[in-house]
């Protein structure tokens, strides 16, 4: 089974929930987001998860809170990625003359064929309409990659659909299959062992029989 290796690149945020113009870039191994309230950490999120998910079309109260407050400038993000090696860049552009780009270097997909081209490559059930009626379910690799503020502990089964639980389990049993036959299997058994070994005895250990671990 080859493994997803899913990648932020960087991501431009124009007239977007009160933000004017940002560029971010990722790092490709871990990036912390830290800010003051109400300084745009949670909107970042949005922009990242709309960028990817959300359909260009339409306008209502949905696509209505993505233009600024008392602003008639168009809402626009650019998201750069990177899936299995291979780097695309997503333009969406809302509300007004909306539309839907997707991007490698050989190849572009408009609207409707950008749209289904990304649902094809991040296991989506189907193109979202709008993320607050989608349903987590409906998102794919997304949804583990990318969730709302406050869920980050939540039991990732209750946010994926089944194409995404089965790549997960897939790849997990491979990279545990692989710890285990290796080097690094022989140094967990290793300290398994030795805890064991520790805490437990062939006899009684202060009057408790063999069954219980030392106090």
């Amino acid at each position: 089974m080859n493994r997803i290796q899913l990648t932020y690149r960087s991501i431009l945020i124009e007239n977007f929930m009160g933000i004017r113009h940002e560029h971010h870039e990722f790092s490709p191994t871990s990036n912390k987001i830290i800010g003051l309230n109400e300084a745009g950490k949670s909107r970042l999120n949005t922009a990242v998860r709309t960028a990817f998910l959300e359909s260009h079309k339409g306008s209502g109260k949905q696509k209505q809170r993505y233009r600024t407050w008392g602003s008639k400038d168009t809402p626009r993000l650019t998201l750069e990625f990177s899936l299995n090696g291979t780097d695309y860049t997503i333009e969406k552009q809302f509300l007004d003359k909306p539309y839907s780009r997707l991007f490698t270097k050989s190849k572009t997909w408009e609207d409707e064929a950008a749209l289904t081209r990304v649902a094809e490559l991040l296991g989506l059930r189907q193109v979202v309409k709008d993320i607050k009626s989608a349903g987590d379910e409906n998102l794919g690799l997304v949804s583990l990659i990318c969730f709302e503020q406050g869920c980050a502990a939540d039991n990732p089964s209750e946010y994926t659909n089944a194409t995404t639980r089965t790549e997960l389990e897939g790849q997990l049993a491979e990279m545990v299959g692989h710890t285990v036959a290796g080097e690094a299997g022989r140094k967990m058994l290793q300290s398994i062992r030795s805890g064991t070994e520790q805490y437990w005895t062939a006899g009684s250990i202060d009057g408790a029989s063999n069954a219980d671990p030392k106090a």
